[in-house]
């Protein structure tokens, strides 16, 4: 198994070689296909969105995501989610002279970087299990709800639906969440901003 999980990692970095990518330090494999995803789409030219989008991910490891926004004519945000244990400034300083190179800049725009702003999430849920169910199976949904919204895309609602798919794994034989805000039916988030999880309850069923 060891060995064909390395010769999969091996794949990744070769073909993100291939298009000029190399692996940061401490850089995740999901963290690596977003930026090669976003250099593939930059190969349409520069001064495209994603064109933006790649090079703002790869100026700094401390970029979770990026997002390109045209707030005005002849105006470019690049809104960067910062990941966490980073520091902003520093990552927003990275991330400006990146895109202000002279390799880079791109004539006549006028450019703004600037941080994603967090949008708090809580979920609160009962969880009836199946007779199969492992014993730590609300530990593993609560670990698996983390990761997913942790790579949820920047600018984009989440519904409920989505949430409760993420909790319907092996073992869930039917989830009911506590209230209608605990998801919302649908978390309105704006271009700019992210979904942070501040507080999970998951509660098992009577």
């Amino acid at each position: 198994i060891n060995q064909g999980l390395f010769y999969l990692d091996w794949l990744l970095d070769h073909k993100a070689d291939f298009y000029g990518l190399i692996r940061m330090p401490g850089e995740t494999d999901e963290r690596l296909r977003t930026r090669l995803r976003a250099a593939i789409a930059a190969i349409a030219g520069n001064g495209t969105a994603p064109a933006y989008e790649a090079r703002a991910m790869a100026a700094h490891i401390g970029v979770r995501a990026a997002r390109a926004l045209l707030p005005a004519p002849g105006t470019v945000n690049v809104v960067v989610w910062v990941a966490a244990g980073h520091d902003p400034i520093a990552v927003v300083a990275a991330v400006r002279a990146a895109l202000t190179a002279e390799t880079a800049a791109i004539l006549g725009v006028n450019l703004i970087v600037s941080t994603a702003s967090a949008v708090p999430l809580t979920v609160r849920a009962r969880i009836t299990r199946e007779a199969s169910a492992p014993t730590d199976l609300l530990t593993r949904l609560h670990d698996r709800l983390a990761a997913a919204v942790a790579a949820y895309t920047v600018g984009r609602a989440m519904p409920r639906a989505w949430v409760s798919a993420q909790l319907y794994q092996a073992g869930v034989a039917l989830v009911e969440f506590a209230g209608a805000g605990a998801p919302p039916e649908l978390l309105a988030v704006r271009a700019d901003e992210y979904v942070h999880l501040v507080a999970t309850d998951l509660q098992e069923a009577a």
